[in-house]
C-alpha cells in the first residue's frame, strides 16, 4: 500500500468529527463555560476563545479536550494584581460553579473542568487557560498574554512563575 493512502487512511478513521456527539457535547459545554466567564468578569476580560488542539483543526476522536483562553485585561485584578491571584479567582470561581459536577483541578497553566460522565458515559473536558495583557488596553493590538506557572508542575525558567505567549501563535 502507498504509504500517503495509508496516512491518509489513518487521518480519517481519527478525524474529531468521526464523534459528532461527543464534540457536539464539548461545544456546547465550553460555551456554557465561556457564558460563565463573561458573565463573573464582565468588562474585566475580553472574550474567551479556543484554542489547542480543536482550534488548529488536529484534534483526535479517540481522546480529546477543549481549551478555552480567557484574557483579562491587566488591571482586571487591581493595579497591583498579580499573575498568581488572577489564577487563584478563576480557579476559585470555576470550583464554586462546578463542583457538584465536576472535577476541578489546577493544571500547569490551566484550569481543568472534567464534567462527571453524562447518561451516555461521555466525559467532557474543558481546559481553562487564564492569561492577562502585558500592558493595559493592548491585547486587540498585540495579543501578548502572560500566563501564570502553577508551582507544583515546576517553572519554565529559574525562579519565573509565567510564560509570555502571543495568541496569533499558539497556546
Amino acid at each position: 500500500m502507498d504509504k500517503s493512502i495509508h496516512l491518509e487512511s489513518v487521518i480519517k478513521t481519527h478525524q474529531i468529527t468521526k464523534e459528532k456527539t461527543l464534540l457536539e457535547k464539548h461545544i456546547q459545554k465550553k460555551s456554557e463555560v465561556k457564558k460563565a466567564l463573561e458573565e463573573k468578569y464582565e468588562s474585566d476580560v475580553y472574550s474567551p476563545f479556543n484554542s489547542g488542539s480543536y482550534a488548529k483543526n488536529t484534534a483526535i476522536n479517540t481522546k480529546f479536550d477543549f481549551d478555552l483562553v480567557s484574557p483579562f485585561k491587566r488591571n482586571a485584578f487591581g493595579s497591583n494584581g498579580t499573575l498568581k491571584e488572577m489564577y487563584e479567582n478563576v480557579y476559585d470561581f470555576l470550583y464554586e460553579k462546578y463542583k457538584d459536577v465536576a472535577e476541578v483541578k489546577k493544571q500547569k497553566v490551566s484550569i481543568g473542568l472534567e464534567f462527571y460522565a453524562d447518561s451516555d458515559g461521555n466525559v467532557i473536558k474543558i481546559d481553562v487557560v487564564p492569561g492577562r495583557e502585558l500592558n493595559q488596553d493592548q491585547y486587540k493590538d498585540d495579543e501578548n498574554l502572560n500566563l501564570y506557572v502553577y508551582y507544583k508542575y515546576g517553572n519554565i525558567d529559574a525562579g519565573s512563575e509565567r510564560i509570555k505567549t502571543n495568541t496569533r501563535c499558539a497556546v
